[in-house]
């Protein structure tokens, strides 16, 4: 190798080391500045530095960062942030020296100290005055919106503190519940030398969004429907009080008295007004109607299904009878007989009955809790409705669609209502559809639970051909 080459081989190897170095300086130079500007980016964040009042906090090392402050007004702001107020404002330089590694980058802020304020002569008069007319605005006893907390008025500063913050936050944020919620608020307020507190009872107000819609006796139902609903409703009625059939007689005087004569009950069918001393077996007198009729279930007259109150009603004896065990539906021929002022009549066919427009809503909910209460335990048969006439001696009764809507034409009236409040005072369970007559849709909605329906039906009678194509026709047409 000649000396020439040689001597071209030392000279490009040491470029190369000198060059190494260079660049790895000038990469860790890169990452200290960004440190630096990363630190310096955060100094006095949220701070107005164009109203500087108060005394300034000035960090000295942060995330590896050393900072050397320098003031150049040093009487008004000092190197270690105390703050001089003067009799004008006073605009200043402050000078942040960040050191990170090898390097030293300065900051410099622009910052305006406001003058000192006129000492007020009666600093406890503007205390009290403040104190007096805090949240004067407000209503607090029924708070549905945030609250705006001031944390300066008139020179007094005020800070916030709250015994619940889920419900009221100290900036003045609600959060509203299903119930009213009373929160105690403390104001603490300073000016000059002086400082008093104030306390606050605020009641946020509930969310009418959030409040259930089921308390006091049906509280858990919110949410629940079909087979969960009727379940839970049936927990609620069950193992009520029970009585004689020949009881039943006497409550019914009670239960069905009418309103206008003491004397008289209102029978239920034709809605005539009758003495109570009529009960009997003849035409023109009155006896007690089964509503969910017995042999459809085979509970006869004994407790609980036979005598129970709740679908047990004074009828013209003669009415009664016509009605026999028939499924409830609409159609056929005039029911004659006596009614009473101003009511529309009953009807019926081979199959059916149709009780008069006034008390078909109350026919309806008594199947409902009838279908509800008896689910197959305490010795009764497991009632409950589908959507046919014609069920003869099975634990079924109809027609489900037209009783729902029944439900909804004829509302529940002031009769109604008196009469599940005297019921619950002799057996201690309610009707729920009369108190919510909603849960019924709720539960029998025909186009979700249809199938449901079908599949009691096949468990519990044995279908004929004849009832094999009515199911179909039911089904597909």
């Amino acid at each position: 190798m000649s000396k020439n080459n040689y001597f071209i081989r030392v000279l490009l190897l040491f470029i190369f080391l000198a060059a190494v170095p260079a660049s790895c300086k000038e990469k860790n130079y890169t990452e200290e500045k960004q440190a630096i500007e990363t630190v310096a980016s955060a100094l006095f964040q949220g701070k107005d530095l164009k109203k500087v009042t108060a005394d300034l906090e000035l960090p000295t090392y942060v995330d590896g960062v050393v900072i050397v402050w320098e003031s150049d007004h040093p009487i008004v702001l000092s190197d270690t942030g105390e703050v001089t107020r003067m009799e004008t404002d006073v605009i200043l330089v402050l000078t942040a020296n960040l050191t990170f590694g090898g390097i030293t980058v300065p900051k410099n802020f622009g910052i305006i100290v406001l003058k000192a304020e006129e000492s007020d002569p009666h600093p406890q008069l503007t205390l009290n005055g403040v104190a007096d007319n805090l949240l004067s605005d407000v209503n607090l006893s029924q708070v549905t919106e945030n609250l705006v907390f001031p944390v300066l008025v008139d020179g007094v500063a005020i800070s916030w503190t709250t015994y619940d913050a889920a419900i009221l936050s100290k900036e003045g944020i609600i959060s509203r519940t299903q119930f009213d919620q009373t929160v105690t608020v403390i104001a603490t307020l300073t000016y000059q030398e002086l400082q008093i507190i104030k306390q606050f009872s605020i009641t946020v107000s509930a969310d009418s969004g959030s409040l259930p819609e089921y308390t006091g006796y049906y509280a858990g139902a919110d949410g629940l429907s079909g087979t969960a609903l009727k379940s839970f409703l049936h927990d609620l009625i069950d193992d009520h009080a029970e009585y004689t059939y020949a009881f039943a007689k006497t409550a019914l005087l009670e239960t069905d008295e009418d309103p206008n004569d003491q004397s008289n009950v209102i029978l239920f069918y034709t809605g005539r007004s009758q003495a109570k001393t009529t009960f009997g077996t003849s035409a023109d007198q009155w006896n007690r109607e089964h509503v969910w009729a017995k042999s459809h279930g085979g509970f006869s007259e004994v407790p609980p299904a036979g005598t129970d109150l709740h679908h047990l009603r004074p009828t013209d004896v003669s009415v009664n009878s016509a009605r026999g065990n028939l499924d409830f539906d609409e159609g056929g021929t005039k029911v004659n007989d006596t009614y009473g002022i101003g009511s529309d009549f009953c009807y019926v066919d081979s199959d059916s009955f149709e009780p008069r427009d006034e008390v078909k809503g109350d026919v309806a909910r008594i199947i409902f809790y009838m279908a509800v209460r008896y689910d197959g335990s305490d010795g009764v048969a497991d009632l409950e409705l589908n959507d046919f006439v014609n069920n003869g001696s099975t634990p079924f009764m109809g027609k489900k669609t037209v009783l729902l809507a029944w439900n909804e034409l004829d509302p529940v009236d002031d009769f109604e209502l008196n009469r599940n409040e005297t019921i619950f005072g002799y057996q201690g369970n309610r009707n729920p559809f009369i108190d919510h007559p909603e849960l019924a849709d709720k539960i029998w909605d025909p186009e979700t639970l249809l199938s449901e329906n079908f599949e009691i039906s096949f468990s519990k009678i044995e279908l004929t051909f004849a009832d094999l194509a009515l199911v179909k026709r039911s089904v597909f047409c």
